[in-house]
């Protein structure tokens, strides 16, 4: 007997929200340096901690700038250590994302 694919949890609402925020990498080179510096704001990205490929869940995302992004998905575990961060760090940064989208979005203060 064959089980069912679990389907993704995709919130294209969250993802939208996600990619204007600041990246929360802010490896060497990153944008946000150079948005901070000429009062720029550009689109970043979504990154999934667990690729969607994989079953990775959009409530598992981490903003992060384009040039940032790259680097996370090119990079070894090594590298990730150098940088000091883990993907236990990436999921906390992901649910901390989550949980500040639902605080300013679905309970807005009054």
């Amino acid at each position: 007997m064959k089980f069912p694919k679990h389907k993704r949890l995709e919130l294209p609402k969250y993802i939208e929200w996600l990619k204007k925020q600041p990246c929360s990498m802010m490896l060497p080179d990153c944008m946000v340096t150079w948005h901070a510096l000429d009062g720029k704001t550009s689109k970043g990205d979504a990154h999934h901690v667990k690729s969607k490929g994989s079953g990775g869940h959009d409530n598992y995302c981490i903003p992060v700038c384009r040039i940032c992004h790259t680097k996370i998905q090119n990079a070894t575990e090594e590298q990730m250590e150098k940088w000091g961060t883990s993907r236990e760090e990436l999921y906390r940064i992901a649910i901390e994302s989550f949980a500040r989208y639902m605080n300013e979005v679905h309970c807005p203060k009054s």
